[in-house]
């Protein structure tokens, strides 16, 4: 994919709003599965450029595998909020983790700790 081609797929986005979005989307999920679903946003976040439907899909991806990794009666937390220049969002389940000797191999394709 060209520099051009990136280019053109960015827009401003609103990233409180988008994560409010996507946690209302998991909501059904999160109720089927009694865990709770907290979405919180800093107040006054600016925009920022971004192509909206990658963005949308990591925050899909990273609440699926959260609400996927926790007990019933667990809590699932996204946030987004300021950090200097930068927005940081972030996605915290309350499940057992990955077993440290796994650490090294998470970002390998297809590789997961899941009974197949």
């Amino acid at each position: 994919m060209t520099i051009e081609a990136v280019l053109e797929e960015l827009a401003e986005v609103d990233a409180a709003a988008l994560l409010v979005e996507v946690g209302a989307a998991f909501q059904a999920t999160a109720d089927a599965g009694l865990i709770r679903l907290e979405v919180t946003v800093e107040p006054g976040l600016p925009r920022l450029w971004a192509d909206r439907d990658r963005l949308l899909q990591v925050l899909s991806n990273l609440l699926t595998n959260a609400l996927e990794a926790s007990p019933k009666d667990g809590k699932v937390l996204a946030h987004v909020r300021r950090e200097g220049n930068e927005l940081v969002f972030s996605i915290r389940d309350h499940g057992k983790g990955i077993p440290e000797q796994d650490l090294p191999r998470i970002f390998e394709p297809f590789f997961t700790t899941r009974a197949r």
